[in-house]
Parts: structure tokens; sequence; C-alpha cells
């Protein structure tokens, strides 16, 4: 979520700080949202259980000059079970991710997540013969940048 997106979720609850507040407390965020999380593990893991199951996306974000905020959001209700900060979306800082996350809460049915090169190796050595779909969003992007993108520079060139 963007901090405008907190922010304005947050004013929904009462809660009233700027974007500037919220952008400099997402560290501590993360690290409260990852004890909350070891704190209730057997209550999430119960729910997903119930579910049937999870679907979970995986993406990060990029913080410039940063670190990534990875993050495992269930599909089905859009809950976020996991997350993390990490160097890079690289298979070494995603294995132990995934690999904690699998101890902690089995494996998904089936997992959706972008076309980055590690997380692509990270979930099929983590999770075995677990299907894989590339995200919609991330597809049509990744595809609008390569062909549009492109184009107009082609384009642009020509024209000027």
């Amino acid at each position: 979520m963007k901090c405008h997106e907190i922010r304005a979720f947050l004013v929904t609850k009462g809660i009233y700080l700027s974007t500037g507040t919220i952008s400099n407390r997402r560290l501590d965020f993360i690290l409260l949202f990852k004890q909350l999380h070891k704190n209730k593990c057997e209550e999430i893991k119960a729910l997903i259980e119930r579910k049937g199951g999870m679907i979970p996306h995986m993406d990060g974000t990029h913080r410039a000059g940063g670190r990534v905020v990875f993050v495992l959001q269930e599909g089905y209700d859009n809950m976020v079970i996991d997350a993390d900060l990490i160097p890079s979306e690289a298979e070494e800082h995603v294995n132990p991710f995934l690999s904690e996350f699998k101890i902690t809460y089995g494996s998904p049915l089936v997992i959706v997540r972008d076309m980055a090169k590690g997380l692509a190796l990270s979930s099929s050595k983590i999770f075995l013969d677990i299907p894989q779909q590339i995200c919609q969003v991330h597809f049509i992007r990744n595809l609008e940048k390569d062909l549009i993108t492109e184009y107009h520079k082609k384009l642009k060139s020509s024209i000027v």
C-alpha cells in the first residue's frame, strides 16, 4: 500500500497521521507485524486450513536505495500472511523467507508471483510440484513496457 492509502485507511479507524509520519514508521510497522504474526501463527494456520488451503500472491516493493518489502498476500481474502525486509528479490534472499513460511504454514495450493527470476527459482525450489501462475497485472505491465514503450520511443525519435 502507498502512504496515502494507509493514511486513508487509518482515518476510517479514527487515526490521523501524516503521510510523512507513515513513511517514517514503515520499518517499525513491519517489525511489529512480524511479531504479531509470530504470536498468532497457529490461529492463522487454522484459518488457512478451514478455508481449504491458501493461494499466496508474492511481491516485493523496491524502496529507492533500500531494501525490498517482500509480502505474501492470501489470494482468497487479500489477507497479508507474511512480510519482511530483504536486500533484493534474488533467490538467495527469498529462499530463507519461503522456507520459514513453509515450515510455519505448509505448502500452498498454487503460487501467484511476478516474473522475477529469483521468485521463480525460489518458488520452484522450496515448493516442489506446486503450480505457479504469473500475476496478470505484472504480466500486462511488462507487456506494455516491452511493446508500447519501445514503440513510443521509435515513434518519438522518428518525429523529433
